[in-house]
């Protein structure tokens, strides 16, 4: 096994995900249920490992810091989350 860095053009081809992450996105997408992702870090890095994941079809909204003008300070991602909801 390598110790050496990923390049970060690589990393979403080696992105892995929690046990059962589908199965619990399926099931709430299946309830009807409107699922949003936030994250915060460089947008075109976030981006690819959301698709990386295959997550991205489960989410009615993909909000990323950077592309939203924000550093990511959880004040940051609140005031997204009550802009949306207004």
């Amino acid at each position: 096994m390598s110790l050496e860095p990923l390049p970060v053009s690589e990393f979403q081809q080696n992105c892995v995900d929690f046990p059962n992450l589908h199965a619990t996105l399926d099931s709430l997408k299946g309830k009807g249920i409107k699922l949003g992702l936030i994250t915060n870090g460089y947008g075109e890095f976030q981006y690819s490992n959301i698709r990386g994941l295959g997550i991205e079809p489960y989410f009615d909204l993909n909000v990323i810091s950077e592309w939203e003008g924000k550093d990511g300070e959880i004040t940051d991602l609140l005031e997204i989350i009550h802009d949306l909801k207004s």
